[in-house]
């Protein structure tokens, strides 16, 4: 029989998908009949598409996070050992305290919203110690900070150590934070952080786009 009249034969024979995991014979099999194609049911495909999504989400997370990282590095190494700051940056670093304060005002309020304005809508902060997920976004920061308000947040208080500007509407500052938890045996800790991050200027309002934080001492 041709060659061609045996592919119309079996195009023409009604068949199932085999069950998933199927044997490599099989599956070679099907590969050379053109029938590898599979339908699945609704239900299933859409679990797929929806898994597919979740991955690629987390992967467009860890590629921005790791590129903010190489840039933030870039930054940070790139200024001469012991050069001292530029006028431009000594003026920038009065606008970092002046957001330190407002933040810290922000708290005061018990002002969540406030807390978050600080922040871009875009903005990745990671807690280097101890270490936890990233949070992305303004919303799920506003969150963030409405659950550390719930948790008796309070005596903030912030300092900037050290500020340089990149260019137009970009900058990196350094900087130290402390303020007053309620542990979950219900008494007061004093917290101590170090932090390392980024600021983009959006029109006439300088906001932070991505920070580092780490607690000091770092306890698990």
């Amino acid at each position: 029989m041709s060659d061609w009249r045996h592919r119309s034969l079996l195009a023409a024979i009604p068949h199932r998908c085999p069950p998933r995991g199927g044997t490599a014979a099989s599956n070679s099999a099907l590969h050379r009949t053109g029938r590898s194609r599979c339908s699945h049911p609704a239900g299933e495909r859409e679990r797929s598409a929806a898994w597919r999504r979740a991955r690629l989400h987390k992967w467009r997370n860890r590629v921005k996070i790791i590129s903010i990282v190489v840039v933030m590095s870039l930054a940070v190494i790139s200024p001469a050992v012991g050069q001292q700051p530029s006028p431009a940056d000594q003026e920038m670093m009065k606008v970092r305290q002046a957001m330190t304060n407002q933040y810290a005002e922000a708290i005061a309020r018990n002002d969540a919203a406030a807390m978050a304005d600080h922040y871009t809508a875009d903005v990745v902060t990671a807690s280097l110690c101890p270490e936890s997920p990233p949070v992305v976004g303004r919303e799920a920061l506003a969150k963030r900070a409405q659950a550390s308000l719930k948790a008796g947040i309070r005596d903030y208080s912030g300092k900037v150590k050290e500020m340089h500007l990149l260019g137009d509407g970009l900058a990196w500052s350094t900087g130290t934070s402390a303020f007053t938890i309620t542990d979950k045996d219900g008494k007061p800790q004093q917290v101590r952080l170090n932090w390392l991050d980024m600021l983009r200027r959006e029109g006439t309002v300088w906001r932070v786009s991505f920070q580092a934080f780490a607690r000091v001492p770092c306890s698990p």
